[in-house]
């Protein structure tokens, strides 16, 4: 841009400096946009793409500061490079909700839904090929990944709603298009769901670490707790009625982080499944929520990040449960993710 100082035009460029550690990707479906943020809130890039609808968006490999994303209404996962350039597409893949990669074999990891063929779909992103389209899901919505144990979680609803757990080692050794007791693990004759909603998952990546999910209608946070070698059900984490938990996640710190469909946001210590605090009800967090939507922990700082979409704000909540940073500017966002 040109600035005049006295009579003399200076043209002055603005630099942003950040650090790759921290900076953020962020889906916005409405406009059609994917985005990078410092972790100050600068915006840094939007990817030039032309995309139909992108709702998830990936990025878990060391010392690379691009992401994957599924664009749903183009059948679509596309790869970016840290300067929002577009270098592989993976085409032929309908209707892609999530993705997830695990960092020790390189693979990623889509779930689509479809009324005719639910499937999860292994892409090599070594070799940039797909390695094996697994059918014998009912309707996959959410997935995650606990890059120590190499578990991939699933939550999949239908008639039978349940959790399914993959092994990845042993499901690459032998690749296989149906789901198949030889890798996968079903969890559902304990639980007693009631979620008509997609249910949120979260786990830390430890060699015994608790996988949560959101219980919707029952107000509960269900976990599967490790215990000799397998995961058995422990006991519910109740909420007030009327929170209808939508979303988890848990903070490196143990703590564990849920958004409810009322708008309320509650934290709780994985020790101290009892002791709940409601953190909406705090002035400065209650001014920025109106519709929350997505919510991502951020595993360096210890703190998290909501995206409302009826402020249009992706806002930072601190370890002291302040506000932190506040981004605007948005319409939908569906998804986002934080480099590490």
């Amino acid at each position: 841009m040109a600035d005049e100082i006295g009579q003399v035009p200076v043209d002055t460029t603005e630099i942003v400096v950040y650090s790759e550690y921290g900076s953020m990707w962020i889906v916005d479906s409405e406009k059609s946009r994917v985005s990078k943020y410092t972790a100050g809130g600068d915006k840094i890039l939007s990817a030039d793409h032309d995309f139909g609808k992108p709702v998830a968006v990936a990025n878990h490999i060391d010392e690379y500061f691009g992401c994957y994303v599924a664009d749903h209404d183009a059948d679509e996962i596309l790869k970016f490079d840290a300067k929002g350039e577009l270098m592989t597409r993976f085409t032929g893949i309908p209707n892609v909700v999530d993705l997830a990669i695990h960092d020790g074999t390189g693979t990623l990891w889509a779930v689509s839904v479809s009324d005719d063929d639910p499937r999860l779909t292994v892409i090599n992103t070594f070799t940039e090929s797909e390695i094996a389209t697994v059918k014998g899901l009912q309707r996959p919505v959410t997935i995650v990944i606990n890059q120590t144990r190499g578990d991939v979680w699933i939550a999949d609803i239908g008639d039978t709603d349940r959790i399914v757990q993959i092994k990845v080692s042993e499901f690459l050794s032998d690749l296989s298009d149906t789901l198949s007791s030889s890798f996968a693990e079903t969890h559902d004759g304990n639980f007693d769901f009631d979620r008509p909603i997609d249910p949120g998952l979260a786990i830390l990546d430890a060699p015994e670490a608790t996988l949560y999910f959101t219980d919707t209608n029952h107000n509960e946070v269900e976990r599967l707790i490790f215990n000799n070698g397998t995961y058995d059900r422990g006991t519910p984490v109740s909420l007030e009625t009327g929170v209808y938990p939508s979303k988890v996640e848990v903070s490196p710190a143990g703590d564990v982080w849920v958004l409810g469909l009322d708008g309320s946001i509650w934290t709780f210590d994985e020790e101290s499944t009892s002791d709940r605090t409601p953190v909406s009800e705090f002035n400065d967090v209650k001014e920025c929520l109106a519709n929350p939507r997505v919510m991502v922990a951020d595993h360096t700082t210890g703190n998290v990040w909501i995206a409302d979409n009826g402020t249009n704000l992706v806002f930072e909540i601190t370890i002291s449960d302040t506000v932190g940073v506040k981004i605007g500017g948005f319409e939908f966002v569906e998804d986002l993710v934080i480099n590490k």
